[in-house]
């Protein structure tokens, strides 16, 4: 639905400039894709999209005490820390998949009220390029999603990531 200035009311053009701000600040991101993560997967393959278990850490860290089964060269097996946020996982692919859904539903959404090609242009690309394109896209697969190194290769809590 196109918006029309001239018949909308106040709240409703606020929200619009507000979308197309967003819209235009996401038009140079990107485009993401899951090849740009430092490690590969357990697969082998970087196409394979990989996430840490977001509360998972080597057992020998630092501010931990670590168990009886702890290796505290490898700081193998990763260890829950409940409440506590590993930031190391912020390097795979949730991020940049955060990413480009959050700009491709910003700039679909500025396109759809505003008329302006150049947001789907751009809501395209960013989709084209993570789920469509042979060098770039993601395996339709989330088997390594939620690693805990040392425990296992991915857990199906690993959806959570592409909610």
């Amino acid at each position: 639905r196109r918006l029309d200035e001239n018949r909308t009311r106040g709240d409703e053009m606020q929200s619009y400039r507000h979308l197309i701000q967003r819209a235009d600040s996401v038009m140079t991101k990107g485009p993401f894709s899951v090849m740009t993560k430092p490690m590969t997967p357990p697969s082998g393959d970087k196409h394979d999209y990989e996430s840490l278990a977001t509360y998972y850490w080597p057992c020998n860290n630092a501010t931990f005490t670590p168990g009886p089964h702890c290796n505290l060269t490898t700081g193998l097996p990763w260890v829950g820390r409940d409440g506590h946020k590993n930031p190391y996982g912020n390097q795979f692919d949730k991020v940049p998949m955060d990413s480009m859904i959050t700009a491709a539903q910003a700039l679909s959404a500025a396109y759809y009220y505003s008329g302006n090609e150049t947001y789907a242009e751009r809501a395209a690309l960013l989709i084209r390029t993570w789920f469509l394109d042979a060098s770039t896209l993601m395996y339709p697969n989330l088997n390594y999603s939620s690693i805990r190194p040392g425990v296992d290769n991915g857990s199906s809590s690993g959806v959570i990531d592409i909610q």
